[in-house]
């Protein structure tokens, strides 16, 4: 009898475990974070197959579908692929609050505006317009009050700037990128 009622105790361990792991991969596919300069929240989701998008609202967006077919035309948002080479990379001016830099990528496969305002720069011009001048391999340093944020969409990273040679990251990721 006792070693009935271990193994079924055991076994339930067991299940909860496996449980809370597929609730906890669900968690990662979503992320939120807040830009408090010019009250943004950015939401970003990474979708299977290889989609990616990040989304610009006023407020947080608590939950996102399993598989995003279409955003209302209401929302800013970016859709690209989820790719090694393609990070996201976009710059806001503080005192500009509804605009937008999105530094230009072949993987952006979509950009919608909407209360947000959003320009596509060339890569030269980001580092020309937003960033103190260099010499070769000097680190780039933002112009103030410019802030810089970097997504890598295949490890789920996302790092941010604020006129300063430091860089935050304010979600790792993993070699996985969060598919666990």
């Amino acid at each position: 009898m006792k070693r009935i009622l271990l193994l079924i105790i055991l076994n339930c361990i067991v299940l909860s475990c496996i449980n809370d792991n597929a609730v906890t991969k669900e968690k990662k596919r979503n992320f939120s974070f807040c830009i408090p300069e010019i009250d943004l929240t950015v939401t970003t989701s990474k979708q299977a197959g290889g989609r990616f998008y990040t989304i610009f609202t006023k407020d947080s967006i608590e939950s996102l579908p399993d598989s995003i077919v279409f955003l209302p035309d209401t929302v800013a948002y970016i859709a690209s692929e989820t790719q090694e080479m393609g990070p996201i990379s976009f710059i806001i001016n503080p005192a500009q609050k509804d605009s937008i830099y999105i530094v230009e990528n072949p993987y952006i496969e979509y950009i919608q505006s909407s209360k947000y305002k959003l320009c596509l720069l060339k890569y030269q011009e980001r580092e020309s317009r937003f960033f103190e001048p260099r010499i070769g391999t000097e680190p780039l340093i933002l112009k103030y009050p410019y802030i810089h944020i970097v997504i890598s969409t295949d490890t789920y990273t996302i790092d941010i700037d604020r006129y300063k040679i430091t860089q935050e990251t304010i979600k790792k990721g993993d070699i996985h990128g969060g598919w666990q």
